[in-house]
C-alpha cells in the first residue's frame, strides 16, 4: 500500500514570539570519567568541530574537587590545591593522574574552558556532589572546607587562568537524588541544599570582600 502524503499545513506567525529571550540550544560538556584516558589531537578537533558547527551559546561542565585538591596535614585550611604539574615544591602528585601529571580531568576542563573562552560561551560550572572517594572522603554536603575548595577552584581558574566564560555556578547535579546528596545524609535533601549553598554564597562574598 502505497504511503500517501500527510494532509497538513504548518503555519509559522514570526509576530507571535511565545520566547523573546531564547538564547538557543546548550551543551552539557564534562571532563570525562577518571577510567578513560585522555584524548587524541584528532577526537579533540572532532568535539570540536561538532561545537563549531552547533554554534552553542551555553554550556555546562561538572566535575569534583578531588581532581584538583586533597587533604593536607602542613596547609592551615587543611587542604592543599593542585591545579598544575608541580606543587609549591616542585613534587609532582602523582596520585592525580599518571606518570607524574596533573590528573586527566584537570587537562580536559582546561581544554574545555580554553574553548569557551575563545569562542564567547557561556559557562555554567559544578560539581557533582561531595567528593566522597579518596582523597578527600568528604561525608558531608554541608562540609565548610567543601565550600572553601569551591571558592578557591573559581577563582583559581577565574583570576588567575583568565576564564571569564564561568558566568553561573550550580551546586549539586539533581541534589533531589540520593546520588547528588547521599540519604544517610538526611531525607530533607532541599534543607541540607540549602545550608550547603548558602554556606558557598557566604564564602564567595567573604573572598571578595
Amino acid at each position: 500500500m502505497a504511503q500517501e502524503d500527510a494532509d497538513a499545513t504548518i503555519y509559522i506567525d514570526a509576530n507571535n514570539v511565545l520566547e523573546s529571550d531564547y538564547r538557543g540550544v546548550g551543551v552539557q560538556w564534562d571532563p570525562s570519567d577518571p577510567t578513560i584516558r585522555d584524548y587524541t589531537d584528532e577526537e579533540w578537533q572532532m568535539i570540536t568541530e561538532r561545537l563549531d558547527f552547533m554554534k552553542t551559546p551555553l554550556v555546562r561542565s561538572i566535575f569534583q574537587a578531588r581532581w584538583y585538591a586533597r587533604p593536607s596535614a602542613t596547609k592551615p585550611s587543611g587542604i592543599e590545591y593542585y591545579w598544575e604539574n608541580q606543587d609549591e615544591q616542585g613534587n609532582n602528585p602523582t596520585w592525580l593522574g599518571q606518570d607524574g601529571q596533573v590528573s586527566n580531568e584537570m587537562k580536559r576542563m582546561y581544554a574545555i574552558l580554553d574553548y569557551c573562552q575563545a569562542n564567547d560561551i557561556e559557562v555554567i560550572f559544578g560539581e557533582w556532589a561531595k567528593s566522597d572517594q579518596f582523597p578527600l572522603e568528604m561525608t558531608s554536603t554541608t562540609d565548610p572546607k567543601w565550600s572553601e575548595m569551591i571558592v578557591e577552584c573559581l577563582d583559581y581558574l577565574i583570576n588567575t587562568k583568565g576564564y571569564t566564560c564561568i558566568k553561573y555556578y550550580n551546586f549539586i547535579n539533581e541534589p533531589n537524588w540520593d546520588w547528588g546528596i547521599a540519604d544517610d545524609e538526611g531525607e530533607d535533601k532541599w534543607s541540607i541544599w540549602a545550608i550547603g549553598v548558602t554556606q558557598l554564597n557566604n564564602k564567595m562574598i567573604e573572598k571578595r570582600a
